[in-house]
């Protein structure tokens, strides 16, 4: 249980089968640890995480080395977004917002007669 992390340029030396016998071996011990976690028993909480990312790390090997003998390229790694500077929306002033709660209160207050519907 006290393995290190399994190492991309370690991983691609191995051959297909000895990487995949690592990637079982991880998910049970994954399931394993999972259990005790469950139970309550489980004493490294961060080892879930090392192992998940390590079986991920083996997959993705064994899906280059599978490319690789299919003879086809392997795919360039994707360009990262240009991220933009989002300004927040501009706040109406606080004169803006006053006329109208006041407008809004006068139109409430005013009796609805014939009147007042005159006089607008």
């Amino acid at each position: 249980m006290a393995e290190k992390a399994l190492k991309a340029r370690d991983l691609r030396e191995k051959s297909a089968a000895e990487i995949t016998e690592k990637v079982n071996a991880a998910t049970e011990e994954l399931c394993n640890l999972r259990f005790q976690a469950r139970m309550g028993q489980l004493a490294n909480p961060l080892r879930i995480r090392l192992l998940r990312k390590d079986i991920a790390r083996a997959k993705t090997v064994l899906r280059e080395k599978e490319l690789a003998a299919a003879g086809a390229p392997l795919p360039a790694p994707a360009p990262k977004p240009e991220t933009k500077a989002v300004s927040k929306p501009k706040a109406k002033p606080v004169a803006k917002a006053v006329a109208k709660a006041k407008a809004r209160a006068r139109s409430k207050a005013e009796p609805k007669t014939k009147s007042a519907a005159a006089k607008r």
